[in-house]
């Protein structure tokens, strides 16, 4: 049994490891909508940041107000976060760094 136990505590490390750095994705990263890390993320005229396909899709409804207040939208222009974009791209070299 002891075997056993010493054999399993480089997996069980691992694996905690990886739980833990997923639940350690900054909330801000993640898409209102899509609830996923972004890839193309923009501003809409509010200054909320989402993922472009999926503010896309949300005005294709023909929807004009922001998903996440329900408030009606300026113009519905997208604006690249190029800050987010960053940050993302820092943290996912980071994770493939340390995987």
């Amino acid at each position: 049994e002891l075997l056993v136990e010493r054999a399993l505590v480089h997996p069980r490390a691992e694996i905690a490891r990886l739980c833990s750095s997923r639940d350690e994705l900054p909330e801000d990263l993640g898409c209102p909508i899509a609830c996923e890390l972004m890839k193309d993320p923009v501003i809409t005229a509010d200054g909320t940041t989402f993922e472009r396909c999926a503010i896309q899709e949300w005005f294709s409804t023909g929807a004009r107000t922001s998903p996440t207040t329900n408030e009606p939208l300026e113009n519905l222009t997208l604006i690249p976060n190029h800050v987010c974009k960053r940050l993302i791209n820092a943290l996912m070299e980071e994770r493939s760094l340390t995987a």
